[in-house]
């Protein structure tokens, strides 16, 4: 009797509420259509601000946006990597450059915990200000850089899971 009081005792005190927020974007590149999913969770395994992911299905490398310490959510990237555009972004120092802007993740978590409608849709934005330079060996491209947002309609999805645990991240897009 003891011991299974125990074992939901712990059940209940290792359980959680999980969000994941998720949405779309297509755009024309090179003569051609792109899909990019962009998503994030409340909360890491650590308990800290998740990154925002961007996946886009023609591309190989995935963007990932991190909270800093003044609230923004930002892109950086080595410059060896990556290039930035003229006259967008600003160099933090030689072993990094910033390479985005995230607008939206902030309000739009605070708005769905407001109104609890998972039907509901938010506008997020991200500005790409840096291009991944071709390298011989390691093949690969990311999301182009360019002067106007992406901007990706946001819907999220809440879970309870006893034991822990994430909800599944949305699949990288097929490229057409």
């Amino acid at each position: 009797m003891r011991i299974s009081f125990l074992f939901i005792l712990v059940g209940f005190l290792s359980a959680c509420t999980n969000s994941l927020y998720y949405g779309e974007t297509s755009y024309q590149y090179k003569e051609k259509d792109h899909k990019a999913v962009a998503y994030w969770r409340d909360q890491d395994e650590k308990g800290k601000p998740d990154v925002v992911t961007i996946l886009d299905g023609c591309t190989d490398y995935p963007i990932q946006f991190s909270e800093q310490n003044d609230g923004t959510v930002k892109f950086f990237e080595a410059p060896g990597n990556f290039e930035r555009l003229d006259d967008m972004g600003e160099v933090i120092n030689s072993s990094k450059i910033e390479c985005g802007d995230f607008f939206g993740k902030k309000e739009i978590i605070a708005e769905a915990s407001e109104e609890d409608d998972e039907n509901a849709s938010y506008k997020a934005k991200a500005l790409i200000y840096c291009n991944k330079i071709p390298h011989p060996i390691r093949k690969g491209t990311s999301m182009p850089a360019r002067k106007e947002p992406y901007v990706f309609n946001i819907r999220y999805k809440t879970e309870f899971f006893f034991f822990g645990g994430n909800i599944e991240a949305p699949q990288k897009p097929v490229c057409n």
